[in-house]
């Protein structure tokens, strides 16, 4: 209590306590620690909490050398040193003729390589450099339009333990409001696309008077060759909520941008990485969009999970008759949606000022699809789809919901993808609908280079990951780019009978099946770990 006194008078900013609170928790009296918030988890673990967000040290990147004063008078062919990602697509975006190679170590390591002539620069944080009274060693700041930092770069916060109620308390009065709801957009954008250290990712908020301006940046982590995809949100924001809300959009605007096929290849690249190191694990094969979000869900419940798409979705070729669907929904008594993919595709072809018919529901034949629709503003009176307690989620638990009202007459139209399933569509044709289908995207075989290549052929060793696989698609694929007959000493959880027939078939040499819904596929994989 007496050294948590003394830095509470003492605060004027920027963590100039942070040496005395790091000496209290060294002899075990403070209960508390301070880290960079850049490297603090998206999600605290368990039983600790983020106190207090201090005020915010600078938090560009600099620009460090003994021989030059800026990137811009580097000649071409000059070497940068850089462990970040993040910072190499960004060069290689302002500067392709340079030479970026890896620099690892701490500061005083990197500083060290540099001195010695391994590198004509190096790019390090400028918040850590001025904490460590090294500021002489900056030639030049990069501006967040040249380099966006990364999200909470600059920025300390103080952790506890979740149930020090009174220390918590008293940590409050060092929150420094805007910092807090700046970094907590910030955070908001790497939560949504899972980043880590394999994505070249850049989150920053800036306040521009009462608006609080959310900048994203995202890079490929194998061909930094490829364009920057980049995402501003801005808005007023009140509550921490509201800065969350801002990076969600930048993430979203992001995704819109084309990001899966950027986060497939980090995946890929933490994969190929870790894959022998932290041993056996979870190859999540649906198309990418779903796939990150089953791998956050699945690494939330402590499942060692990463995205190994093995079906890429693509636009229709025939983007007028979505159009042409949308424009006959004043007639439809049901629109079925058959993935979450459906949805997606579909309401992307929404004309502008075309409103959902207040008479028409919205089929779904499981919770993705239904979540999906919520998404696209459909409310859940509006969407009919199996009930939660459903073995499975497919074609038939919806008939079940639905076999009993009066379809004599009824027009339907069915939104899918190529190919697929005819039997909710032929059911409904004998109660009496008229059915119409609309194709809204495609399925292809993912292109599999670089570093999606060897994750690919780590998983296929044997041994290599339980493969859990939603679509008996997603086993041709798997066939068709890594071979026949070489499953024997595979495992895999498949989420419907149907798919683990079709696995069985390939020659998988255990499959297990698993219920419908989260909860019962982690129960299951947590069953078949050696």
């Amino acid at each position: 209590d007496q050294i948590l006194d003394r830095t509470l008078a003492k605060v004027g900013g920027k963590g100039l306590f942070v040496k005395e609170l790091e000496n209290a928790l060294e002899d075990g009296r403070a209960g508390l620690a301070v880290h960079s918030l850049k490297d603090v988890p998206m999600d605290m673990p368990p039983g600790f909490a983020l106190a207090a967000v201090l005020e915010r040290e600078d938090p560009r990147d600099a620009f460090v050398s003994n021989r030059y004063g800026s990137l811009a008078e580097m000649p071409a062919g000059a070497v940068i040193g850089t462990s970040s990602l993040r910072r190499m697509v960004q060069i290689a975006a302002l500067r392709p003729d340079l030479r970026v190679e890896a620099l690892r170590g701490n500061l005083d390591t990197r500083l060290r390589k540099l001195d010695e002539g391994g590198y004509d620069a190096i790019v390090l944080a400028a918040a850590g450099l001025v904490r460590l009274g090294l500021e002489t060693r900056i030639r030049a700041r990069f501006d967040p339009s040249e380099m966006l930092p990364c999200a909470g770069q600059g920025a300390l916060g103080i952790e506890t333990r979740a149930d020090a109620t009174a220390l918590r308390g008293r940590l409050a009065q060092l929150i420094h409001v805007p910092t807090e709801r700046a970094v907590s957009a910030e955070r908001a954008v790497s939560r949504a696309l899972g980043g880590n250290c394999s994505m070249p990712l850049a989150a920053h908020a800036v306040w521009r008077g009462s608006l609080l301006v959310v900048r994203a940046v995202l890079g490929h982590p194998t061909q930094p060759e490829l364009p920057l995809l980049r995402a501003e949100t801005m808005g007023e924001v009140e509550r921490v909520g509201d800065a969350e809300s801002l990076g969600l959009a930048a993430a979203e605007a992001l995704f819109a941008a084309g990001a899966s096929t950027y986060l497939v290849a980090a995946e890929a690249l933490a994969a190929a990485r870790s894959h022998r190191k932290r041993g056996l694990r979870v190859a999540v094969t649906r198309p990418a969009v779903q796939a990150h979000e089953w791998v956050a869900r699945l690494q939330a419940a402590g499942i060692d999970a990463f995205a190994l798409p093995l079906i890429e979705i693509v636009p229709a070729g025939d983007p007028e008759a979505l159009v042409d669907a949308w424009a006959s929904l004043a007639s439809r008594t049901l629109v079925m949606f058959v993935s979450p993919n459906a949805v997606l595709h579909f309401f992307a072809a929404r004309p502008q000022g075309t409103a959902w018919p207040v008479h028409a529901l919205a089929a779904a034949p499981g919770t993705g699809t239904g979540d999906a629709l919520v998404a696209s503003g459909l409310v859940p009176a509006q969407i009919v789809m199996p009930s939660a307690d459903a073995m499975q989620f497919d074609s038939e638990a919806l008939w079940a919901r639905i076999h009993d009202r009066d379809w004599r007459g009824a027009r339907v139209l069915v939104v899918r993808g190529d190919g697929g399933r005819d039997w909710l569509a032929d059911r409904l044709v004998e109660a009496g609908a008229v059915v119409q289908a609309v194709t809204a995207y495609r399925r292809v075989v993912p292109r599999y280079e670089g570093a999606a290549l060897e994750a690919l052929e780590a998983a296929s060793r044997p041994g290599g990951a339980i493969w859990l696989l939603s679509s008996s698609q997603a086993v041709d694929h798997l066939e068709q780019v890594a071979g026949h007959g070489r499953w024997a000493d595979a495992w895999a959880v498949a989420t419907h009978p149907r798919i683990a027939a079709r696995a069985r078939r390939a020659g998988f040499g255990r499959v297990e099946e698993a219920g419908a819904g989260l909860a019962a596929v982690v129960a299951c994989l947590q069953s078949m770990r050696p």
